[in-house]
């Protein structure tokens, strides 16, 4: 597809059991993805890619409150 044409990698996964060494990278993207694990465990990911040495870590979530769970 045209988007793996862009990137080198694409992951998709459950990032909770990511391996650390997949934070290792220029860019780490969360997209749509922090909005559905816990505020503690959203840190811990933030936290957990800053700290396998990713230099830049892009989120994106949406701007109005919704509970929606996992997927």
């Amino acid at each position: 597809t045209k988007t793996r044409t862009m990137y080198d990698e694409i992951h998709v996964e459950d990032v909770r059991n990511s391996a650390e060494h997949l934070f290792h990278r220029d860019l780490v993207l969360l997209g749509d993805v922090l909005e559905h694990v816990e505020r503690d465990e959203a840190v811990d990911l933030l936290q957990r890619a800053e700290a396998a040495g990713a230099w830049h870590i892009l989120v994106s979530v949406p701007i109005v409150d919704s509970q929606q769970g996992e997927v």
